[in-house]
């Protein structure tokens, strides 16, 4: 049976992906906004495709790529992006953290990534998910040293990472002169820690970062006009009335 997440102007398959779509994704890919008006931009570690399908809706100028190790993620990303009219060339089943395609262009205007990882040492009890996720610094590392690799000299990198690693990340990112011009943490009740942080970061340092706190939920745990302003356009119709 194929299993189906309807947005408002798409449907994407998840039958293979070990990953299901989350909620945090869609936030992360309604927050980013490019500088330009078109570019290429790679999706890494693109599970089945929801980043850049989002963004390829809103930003239609723009060049997409997608690049996933997991076969099955992949397979589920071919089938979602393809149908969007995305070159069946510009996705690639393979290790990111090894080497990318060389016909790809060599540097990119933009990155999106979505990591999926654990930084303890403890393997994770789905050995798909242990397959997709890697659970050591050094690894986490790489990642930061091929993103800053394949980033422009002017180029954004947005990456949603978990709330309590974040300053790791930066710490890394910084080792690569990849420095934060804004970030957002994410909560989803009043009383609840951020969860997730969303970042934009670019080559070289900069006097300030604007940071802000988004809330999905009120006390009474409905969504957040705030949140509703951000998401609305992605989702069906429908979504926030399931919320009552």
């Amino acid at each position: 049976m194929t299993k189906l997440f309807k947005f408002r102007h798409f449907a994407l398959r998840q039958n293979h992906s070990p990953f299901p779509i989350t909620s945090d994704a869609v936030t992360f890919a309604c927050w980013i906004c490019f500088s330009k008006s078109e570019g290429h931009c790679v999706d890494v570690g693109a599970g089945t495709g929801l980043l850049t399908c989002i963004l390829r809706h809103r930003f239609p100028s723009w060049q997409f790529y997608c690049i996933e190790k997991h076969p099955g993620a992949a397979e589920d990303c071919i089938f979602n992006v393809a149908s969007l009219g995305i070159p069946v060339n510009h996705l690639a089943c393979q290790d990111f953290l090894l080497s990318w395609p060389q016909h790809w262009p060599q540097r990119f205007d933009a990155l999106v990534c979505n990591p999926p990882f654990y930084l303890n040492d403890l393997p994770n009890p789905k050995a798909e998910v242990a397959q997709t996720r890697h659970a050591n610094t050094k690894t986490a590392q790489r990642l930061c040293e091929q993103l800053a690799f394949y980033l422009s000299a002017q180029g954004d990198l947005y990456m949603l990472l978990p709330a309590r690693y974040v300053h790791n990340f930066l710490e890394w990112l910084a080792d690569y002169d990849l420095h934060p011009r804004s970030f957002c943490m994410v909560k989803s009740t009043p009383h609840k820690t951020a969860h997730v942080a969303m970042v934009h970061l670019k080559k070289g340092k900069f006097s300030g970062c604007h940071s802000q706190e988004l809330l999905i939920c009120d006390d009474q745990g409905r969504p957040t006009s705030d949140y509703k302003t951000l998401v609305g356009e992605c989702y069906a119709e429908d979504y926030f009335l399931r919320w009552k």
